[in-house]
């Protein structure tokens, strides 16, 4: 998945927009590899969100870690498109090592969650 703290992504054109998503994570003040860890683990949330859209991109995102104690990274879910010749060849190989999904998932899709309209 390609993620970026940009509104987009070089290369690529953003074809559908899927919804913000967010990953976090407990903040335990340890050193700096405590820091490392939990924003790693707030980062694997941020990425699984995004999955269930079926996204393929996270643009914007943002760390926070206010003083409750939680390290927050929001973005928000897209499908992009490569368009350039280097797009094309890194998204190729992106999908030969399973990095992203190979089609974007059908117009309208929500994840599973988020239930029937009402």
């Amino acid at each position: 998945m390609l993620i970026v703290t940009t509104p987009e992504v070089p290369g690529y054109q953003i074809r559908m927009v899927f919804g913000p998503v967010m990953g976090r994570s407990v903040y335990v003040s340890t050193g700096i590899a405590s820091l490392t860890s939990n924003r790693a683990k707030a980062f694997q949330d941020l990425h699984h969100d995004a999955a269930r859209y079926g996204a393929n991109a996270v643009v914007s995102i943002r760390f926070d870690a206010p003083s409750d104690g939680l390290d927050w990274v929001v973005g928000t879910a897209v499908w992009v498109d490569p368009v350039s010749e280097d797009a094309r060849a890194q998204y190729a190989a992106m999908v030969a090592a399973r990095r992203v999904p190979s089609q974007a998932p059908p117009a309208g899709t929500l994840p599973a969650y988020f239930g029937p309209p009402v």
